[in-house]
C-alpha cells in the first residue's frame, strides 16, 4: 500500500541486497555470485546491476550498459600518444573485443586484432589483414598484397608497383610487366644489368637508362632522340678543311 512503511530487514538480509542506490532508493534484488572455471565470487550488485568481468575477484564496478560490463571493462585497451585510449571496445562487449572500432580495432570483419600504425599513420588493418607494402592501408587481396599491389597476371601473387588502371605496367611484377606500346602485350625487356625496360624487346630504346620505345620506322634500335645519335655515329669522318 502507498505510503506504508517498509519493513525493516535485518542485518543479515540488509547485506545481501544489491548495492545498487537511487534516489528512489536502494534495489531491493539479492546479490549475485558469479562463477569462472568452476570457481564462485561474490558480487556487491544483483544480476541486473553487476559488472560481469572476474579477474581474480568479481568486479566491484556496476554495469553501464546491456552487455553487462562497467565502464572501466569496456575501455579501449589501445594507447593514443602514450595514454590509454578513452573509446569503448567495439560492439561495446570486452568478452569479444579489446579495441575501439573508431582506432584501434583491425577493420577486417570480425578480426579482434589491434591494427597497424606506421608512426602517425593509421594502416586501417592488422599485420594478418593488411596489404605489406610499406604504408599502403588497404586490405590484402588473395596475396601478401592489396589487390592494386598484386600483380594482375593470373595466378600470380607477386608485388607490383600498383597505381594506374587496370593493364597498366604498374599493375604488373617484375615478371610479368607488359610493353608500353600500344596494343602490344609483350613481356617488357630485361636489360644488362638486371632492370626492366618499360618496353618489351620489339620496342624499347637500347639507349643506356632511355625508358622511351624506339621508332616504328626503320630497323634502328633507339628512340627517336638517340637516332640522330647512332646515325651520327655511323658517318665517315668529315676532313678538316681549315675553313
Amino acid at each position: 500500500m502507498f505510503g506504508a512503511k517498509r519493513k525493516k530487514l535485518k542485518p543479515e538480509e540488509d547485506r545481501r541486497r544489491c548495492n545498487y542506490v537511487t534516489i528512489q532508493g536502494r534495489c531491493n534484488q539479492g546479490k549475485v555470485t558469479l562463477s569462472k572455471d568452476g570457481v564462485r565470487f561474490p558480487s556487491p550488485y544483483c544480476r541486473y546491476h553487476c559488472c560481469k568481468k572476474v579477474d581474480g575477484a568479481a568486479c566491484q564496478d556496476m554495469r553501464i550498459n546491456a552487455k553487462g560490463f562497467c565502464q572501466r571493462h569496456i575501455q579501449c585497451q589501445g594507447q593514443v600518444n602514450g595514454t590509454r585510449c578513452a573509446n569503448a571496445v567495439r560492439g561495446y562487449d570486452p568478452k569479444e573485443f579489446k579495441f575501439c572500432a573508431q582506432y584501434h580495432n583491425c577493420l577486417a570483419l570480425d578480426c579482434k586484432n589491434e591494427r597497424f600504425y606506421s608512426g602517425e599513420s593509421d594502416l586501417k588493418f592488422c599485420a594478418d589483414h593488411r596489404c605489406t607494402s610499406p604504408g599502403c592501408d588497404r586490405p590484402k587481396h588473395t596475396g601478401p598484397f592489396c589487390a592494386s599491389h598484386t600483380c594482375e597476371a593470373p595466378n600470380c601473387l607477386a608485388f607490383a608497383v600498383g597505381g594506374g588502371g587496370p593493364g597498366e605496367p604498374t599493375r604488373y611484377c617484375d615478371r610479368h610487366r607488359v610493353c608500353q606500346h600500344d596494343q602490344c602485350e609483350r613481356f617488357t625487356h630485361a636489360r644488362e644489368n638486371g632492370g626492366l625496360s618499360n618496353f618489351c624487346g620489339a620496342h624499347y630504346c637500347a639507349w643506356d637508362g632511355c625508358e622511351q620505345a624506339r621508332e616504328d620506322a626503320g630497323e634502328g634500335e633507339h628512340c627517336k632522340a638517340h637516332s640522330c645519335i647512332e646515325v651520327a655515329a655511323l658517318l665517315p669522318e668529315m676532313p678538316n678543311t681549315g675553313l
